[in-house]
């Protein structure tokens, strides 16, 4: 998805991480990363395996989802709330002090990020350096910057929503952070934008499907010049529905209602309009069908209902929209109608 931003620190391989209640990451196990041979593979002792067990930390704003009015098995159920990890960034162990003072400090090869050939390398002070310069990996290790860019789900936050935050995170971490062993490496604060959690809050919708019923019941024809009464479930059209999703001091909410239930049917152009309240009330929303659907493929009349829902946003700080999230859903149910013809004979009764 992305040019490696920093030599060092693009891993492709999940790493494995637990959520607790109290909104805290825990790594599982340490991430596989992808085989690393040459110059700028993480030190291997067995020093360096346990201090990086213990100081290897996954970042994660945790972006908490709020539901209103969210419909469930055709009834209203109740606000409920969840936490999910945003983007993981944090340090990954790779270097022994030893190594580092000996191999990598001010060596050309270092000197610059591979991301661009020019921004230089923001190096500790040399006294830290030396300090740790006889270390193999039982004191601790040299950290740097990483960020998971290949986990499942991240294409929701699109290629400019992930650029923005990967480049904010290498922007404040340190290039080089010594990391004691037992403790863990200090995280800066990552701002989740704002137009991404619109589209995570988007992607958190569900808007209930259609379940659509009719009088004369199924089994059963209607006739031409008849009234035909369509309703849907009670939970069908229930709204509005929202859904907001929250890090820190940013927001988005996304909001949908429906107001109206469309009945279309193959007799005719003609389109009958029923409101929600209607749509939901057995015997309020009326379609008469002017023709018969005798010598039609399978004698019936196609029916199909459609409820329109219209989102809109609420996003703090305000941005635009993102593009094409603002756009009506519309959810459709058909159902076959055969409709009969009542035919009479008139005859002089004279």
């Amino acid at each position: 998805m992305f040019a490696s931003m920093h030599r060092r620190t693009m891993m492709t391989a999940a790493a494995l991480m637990l959520v607790t209640a109290a909104g805290t990451v825990s790594l599982v196990s340490p991430a596989a990363a992808a085989p690393c041979r040459g110059t700028f593979c993480p030190d291997q002792g067995t020093g360096g395996q346990k201090s990086g067990a213990q100081s290897y930390v996954v970042w994660s704003s945790l972006v908490r989802y709020q539901y209103k009015n969210m419909p469930a098995g055709g009834t209203g159920a109740p606000a409920r709330r969840v936490s999910a990890p945003y983007f993981p960034c944090g340090y990954w162990p790779m270097y022994t002090g030893y190594r580092f003072a000996n191999e990598v400090w001010m060596k050309p090869e270092y000197m610059r990020h591979d991301d661009d050939g020019e921004t230089p390398t923001r190096w500790p002070p040399e006294a830290e350096k030396d300090a740790h310069a006889q270390d193999m990996g039982e004191g601790g290790m040299w950290h740097v910057p990483y960020c998971i860019l290949e986990q499942e789900g991240y294409d929701t936050f699109g290629e400019a929503g992930l650029d923005k935050i990967v480049r904010e995170w290498f922007a404040k971490a340190e290039d080089y952070l010594w990391v004691a062993t037992g403790t863990q490496p200090p995280v800066p604060p990552i701002t989740v934008p704002p137009e991404v959690l619109a589209v995570l809050a988007y992607g958190e919708l569900r808007i209930p499907d259609l379940h659509l019923h009719r009088s004369p019941a199924v089994g059963r024809p209607t006739y031409v010049n008849y009234n035909t009464w369509f309703w849907v479930d009670q939970g069908d059209l229930l709204g509005p529905i929202a859904v907001t999703a929250v890090a820190g001091a940013n927001s988005a909410t996304v909001e949908v209602r429906t107001d109206a239930l469309t009945i279309k049917a193959t007799d005719s152009p003609r389109v009958v309009t029923c409101t929600a309240a209607q749509a939901r009330a057995q015997g309020a929303c009326i379609r008469v069908f002017a023709k018969s659907s005798a010598g039609l493929a399978g004698l019936v009349h196609q029916v199909t209902a459609t409820a329109r829902w219209t989102p809109t946003f609420a996003i703090v700080p305000a941005v635009p929209v993102p593009a094409n999230l603002d756009d009506p859903v519309d959810v459709t149910a058909g159902m076959p109608v055969p409709v009969a013809e009542i035919q009479s004979v008139v005859e002089d009764a004279r």
